[in-house]
C-alpha cells in the first residue's frame, strides 16, 4: 500500500513538472516560467517582471509588466489576442507616459501621451481606429507646438518642422532596467504615400522610446531584422503582421522604418544568450503593441499595405 501511495506521489509530481515550462537565464537572474494552465511569468530576482495569461496560444485578459524596481511600466488588456479596453504606459519612475484606449484591437477615445516631467508631449483622439479632430504634437519640453492636424478636413494646422525627440549618440532611459542607452540611427530618407502624424523620423523617435527592451535582451548581443505589414482600409491602419525579414535583404533607406539600434553597455558587461521562442514571441508582440502606439497615420486616400522595417540592435551596432 505505501509503494502505491508512493508511486502515485512520483507520478502526481512527474506530471506536474512536464505541465510546466521553465526556462533559467543566469545572466539577468531571470526565469520564465509557462505553466500549465498557460500562465506566462518572468521572475527576475524576487520581482515578478512579466504575467499575463494565453487562452488558445493568444494573450487574454490583463497582462502587467513591471521593471527592476518593481513600478508598472506596462498595463494592457487582452481579447483574443488583440488590445481591447485600457492600455497604460509609464515611466522608470512611475509617472503616466501613455493613457489610452482599445476597442476590439482598434484605438479608441481620447490618447496622450507624456514626458518624464508629466507634461503632454502628444494628444488626440480616435473613433473605431479612425483618428477624429484635431492631434497636436509638442516639443520634447512638452512647451511648444511642433504640429497640428485636423483629421476631420485633412487639413495642416500647425507645421514648424518638428525637433527630434533623439539624436544620434544620444541617451535615452530604459524604462524595464533603468538603464541609459546610447541610440544609433541609420540615414533615412523616407518617401511614402501613408506616413505618421508629424513625420517618421519623430514618430521613429518615440517608437523608440515607448519601446522598452524584455530584461532577457537587456546587456545582450542582440540583431533581428524584422518586417512588419499596415494594413490601410479608409484610413484605418491595423498591423497585419509582424516577420523577420530574409538576411538577404539590406535595410532600405527610402522606405518607411522605426530603428531601435542601441548600445546597453561596454563589451566586459554583455553576454551571449539564446532566448527561448517564448521570449522571442514576447519581443515581436511588445513590437507589434509598439506599432500600434505610433500613430495616428495620414493616409492621403491610400488602400492597400505598407511595409514598415524593424531592426531590433542590441550592442552589434558595427553589423548594421
Amino acid at each position: 500500500m505505501k509503494k502505491a501511495i508512493l508511486l502515485l506521489v512520483c507520478n502526481l509530481f512527474a506530471m506536474a513538472v512536464f505541465a510546466q515550462t521553465n526556462m533559467a537565464y543566469p545572466h539577468c537572474n531571470c526565469t520564465e516560467t509557462i505553466s500549465k494552465d498557460d500562465v506566462y511569468q518572468l521572475k527576475c530576482g524576487e520581482i515578478l517582471i512579466e504575467e499575463g495569461r494565453y487562452i488558445d496560444q493568444k494573450r487574454s485578459g490583463e497582462w502587467i509588466s513591471r521593471n527592476t524596481a518593481g513600478n508598472i511600466i506596462i498595463k494592457a488588456n487582452y481579447t483574443e489576442g488583440v488590445l481591447d479596453g485600457a492600455y497604460e504606459q509609464f515611466h522608470f519612475k512611475g509617472k503616466p507616459k501613455l493613457v489610452a484606449r482599445f476597442q476590439n484591437g482598434l484605438q479608441e477615445g481620447k490618447w496622450t501621451y507624456f514626458n518624464d516631467k508629466g507634461r503632454v508631449i502628444k494628444e488626440g483622439s480616435f473613433a473605431g481606429g479612425q483618428p477624429i479632430g484635431i492631434w497636436t504634437s509638442y516639443d520634447k519640453s512638452g512647451k511648444r507646438v511642433v504640429a497640428q492636424y485636423d483629421f476631420d478636413s485633412k487639413q495642416v494646422k500647425v507645421s514648424e518642422g518638428a525637433e527630434r525627440y533623439f539624436n544620434k549618440g544620444g541617451i535615452a532611459r530604459d524604462d524595464a532596467s533603468g538603464e541609459w542607452m546610447v541610440l544609433h540611427f541609420p540615414h533615412r530618407n523616407i518617401k511614402s504615400d501613408v506616413e505618421p502624424f508629424a513625420g517618421y523620423l519623430i514618430a521613429g523617435d518615440l517608437f523608440l522610446d515607448y519601446t522598452s527592451i524584455p530584461l532577457i535582451f537587456m546587456n545582450t548581443y542582440a540583431h533581428y531584422e524584422f518586417i512588419a505589414e499596415l494594413k490601410v482600409s479608409n484610413g484605418i491602419v491595423t498591423v497585419a503582421s509582424i516577420q523577420e525579414k530574409a538576411s538577404s535583404e539590406a535595410f532600405d533607406a527610402n522606405a518607411p522604418s522605426f530603428p531601435f539600434i542601441v548600445q546597453t553597455n561596454s563589451p566586459n558587461k554583455l553576454s551571449r544568450v539564446q532566448p527561448s521562442e517564448e521570449s522571442l514571441k514576447l519581443l515581436k508582440d511588445r513590437l507589434q503593441e509598439m506599432l500600434a502606439l505610433t500613430g495616428p497615420w495620414i493616409t492621403n486616400g491610400y488602400e492597400g499595405v505598407i511595409k514598415v522595417q524593424i531592426p531590433f540592435v542590441l550592442n552589434e551596432i558595427h553589423k548594421f
